[in-house]
């Protein structure tokens, strides 16, 4: 592929800005929630599948520029992508050759702790339920068409439900409303600590040419902010 124009870098570097921005205030908002099933957990979301969802897109793209294919046409982001962040995520990953980059040992222990982090499965697939339909959950059954499963507020619980399990310690400390707020705190680190190296994970496939030399200009773009 020729190199881009002046229009094209101006085009992805903000729309990496905006899932950096996006996804950052997403974490921001996690680290304070107190209760699940509240608006705080849906803005978390809502922000964190749409940050998510940019980068990826943007990921994919990358890596078909680096492999000598066009940019994929709008049809195949919308509808073979769509707002499914954990299909992104698999169709991301299944582009991404790991032994390429300059720092091929880094990328790939990051990709294995990304493997490993069973919170962050279950936080993908809670976000893929919200961005694909579920962020309409409660308007479709208003209008007499309810969706089929569970409200995607239940698969954030469950991820809670998660750590508690992994995290047992946390578990006698929650008998007093302050203990509570304390233990609240821990998940909550928890979470943003699986998103975070998930999205760094990225960041250094971006940093260190994994998907191409074009992506390493535009890696600072995608930092998340400092909390």
């Amino acid at each position: 592929m020729n190199s881009p124009g002046s229009r094209w870098n101006i085009n992805l570097d903000n729309e990496a800005n905006d899932a950096a921005v996006l996804f950052s205030h997403g974490l921001a908002i996690t680290e304070n929630i107190t209760r699940d099933y509240t608006a705080a957990a849906v803005a978390a979301m809502s922000l964190l599948a749409l940050g998510a969802e940019k980068l990826l897109k943007l990921t994919i793209g990358l890596a078909h520029l680096d492999s000598g294919n066009p940019w994929p046409r709008q049809g195949y982001m919308r509808r073979d992508i769509g707002h499914r962040v954990a299909t992104a995520d698999k169709t991301a990953r299944d582009l991404l050759n790991l032994n390429s980059g300059t720092a091929p040992g880094d990328v790939q222990e990051k990709a294995a702790r990304v493997d490993g982090d069973k919170i962050l499965a279950v936080a993908l697939a809670a976000l893929e339920r919200f961005g694909d339909a579920g962020r309409f959950y409660f308007l479709d059954s208003l209008g007499e068409q309810p969706q089929m499963g569970r409200a995607p507020h239940f698969l954030w619980l469950d991820m809670v439900s998660e750590i508690m399990t992994a995290e047992p310690g946390l578990v006698p400390k929650i008998n007093t409303e302050e203990e509570f707020r304390q233990a609240r705190a821990s998940i909550n680190q928890v979470i943003v600590g699986s998103l975070t190296g998930w999205w760094d994970f990225y960041r250094s496939v971006w940093t260190t040419g994994v998907v191409g030399e074009q992506a390493k200009g535009f890696s600072s773009t995608i930092r998340l902010a400092t909390r």
